[in-house]
């Protein structure tokens, strides 16, 4: 398993799919691959919040089960994105209650929400970083690097879900 954190979430203000970049930290930084994974609108909202620590006067539903969890003393060891079958993503949450461990599958857009709030590692299985990474190149130039920056910025937010289609579906 390779430990990610989050490089980016571009949120899509029109309420359709935004995008959660994972980046490998640790031992596998060098690989120099982002993963990208498209996430519904509410979900994007709640993973936005939970980075900026931003707090609501009435829970969201991935406040609600955080607390759910405080109350029960129910910890996240950790959240795994397990595999990729074409452009749908699988993840598991990975509790610990009691010194006793279990598994629940969820979906990584979930799984990321609860594991920023809990504090939990984030982990992605060799293989779905094999299939669906991309290279995650900058220059040493810091202009260049800033430049290259905003074109990826302005990239991600003129693609689309429907862009990644496969042609012999149309």
């Amino acid at each position: 398993m390779i430990p990610v954190t989050i490089e980016t979430l571009v949120v899509n203000p029109s309420n359709a799919a935004s995008l959660i970049m994972l980046r490998p930290f640790g031992e596998h930084k060098s690989s120099g691959r982002v993963l990208p994974i498209w996430i519904g609108p509410h979900e994007a909202m709640s993973i936005g919040m939970a980075i900026e620590g931003i707090k609501r006067d009435r829970p969201l539903t991935h406040d609600l089960i955080d607390m759910m969890m405080e109350a029960l003393s129910l910890e996240i060891d950790h959240i795994s994105i397990t595999r990729v079958e074409e452009s749908t993503f699988y993840a598991d949450i990975h509790f610990v209650n009691d010194g006793e461990e279990f598994i629940i599958d969820a979906r990584p857009s979930d799984s990321i929400a609860l594991a920023i709030r809990r504090n939990a590692p984030i982990f992605v299985n060799e293989d779905v970083m094999d299939i669906a990474s991309f290279p995650y190149i900058l220059g040493k130039n810091k202009h260049k690097e800033e430049e290259e920056i905003k074109n990826f910025h302005e990239f991600i937010e003129s693609v689309n879900p429907e862009d990644f289609s496969n042609p012999t579906e149309e």
